[in-house]
């Protein structure tokens, strides 16, 4: 059995009374914020979008004065700066909470759409989870994983998630080795070293 999260505001004024349920309460989503979006009635659905961890809001209209409302919570897949990026490429603000568990994506807002485009790309695959993804001040793009393994992309990173995906799918037990990093800059070949700090 589906358990139903509701709350219902009746909101009077001197000509009638509109009953607004909210049909589910995404956890991210701060109860408060929503209360006060219904309080002013010109654009509830305005108010909730503002929010920020709401990605999309329906409004549903049922019987004579009642608005069901159903929120979506945006899903982060990195951190930028003090920010978060959804699963959309929003970035938005989180107020409350700890998000070292995302990838930091370490670079400027020029390379923020490719750490994004490649992140998506990595959770589309089979691969070890990304502590970072980082465009260098040359311009090179580097991951980095939990386990401490770096990997070099290039200046070029477009289809080189495929090729990295191929290759531990081929040599499972590199990804085991701390310290170590993997060049996939060449397109012929991958070069292995030791990890320098």
């Amino acid at each position: 059995m589906r358990l139903l999260y509701l709350l219902i505001l009746t909101v009077m004024n001197s000509v009638s009374a509109k009953v607004w349920v909210l049909e589910n309460h995404p956890y991210k989503i701060a109860i408060d914020q929503v209360k006060d979006c219904f309080h002013d009635q010109s654009d509830v659905q305005r108010c909730l979008e503002d929010i920020s961890w709401v990605s999309q809001v329906d409004i549903r209209h049922q019987g004579f004065d009642v608005n069901v409302v159903r929120l979506h919570s945006r899903i982060p897949i990195g951190r930028w700066d003090e920010s978060l990026i959804d699963q959309s490429g929003v970035v938005f603000q989180a107020t409350e909470g700890n998000y070292a568990y995302l990838p930091r994506f370490d670079v400027d807002a020029i390379h923020l759409a490719m750490a994004y485009k490649l992140q998506r790309e990595i959770l589309s695959v089979e691969l070890p989870v990304v502590a970072v993804l980082r465009c260098t001040s040359g311009g090179q793009w580097e991951i980095e994983f939990e386990g401490g393994q770096l990997v070099k992309l290039g200046s070029s990173p477009a289809g080189r998630v495929m090729r990295m995906r191929d290759f531990f799918l081929k040599y499972p037990k590199l990804l085991g080795q701390k310290n170590t990093y993997f060049d996939f800059r060449n397109d012929r070949h991958v070069a292995l070293g030791k990890k320098t700090e």
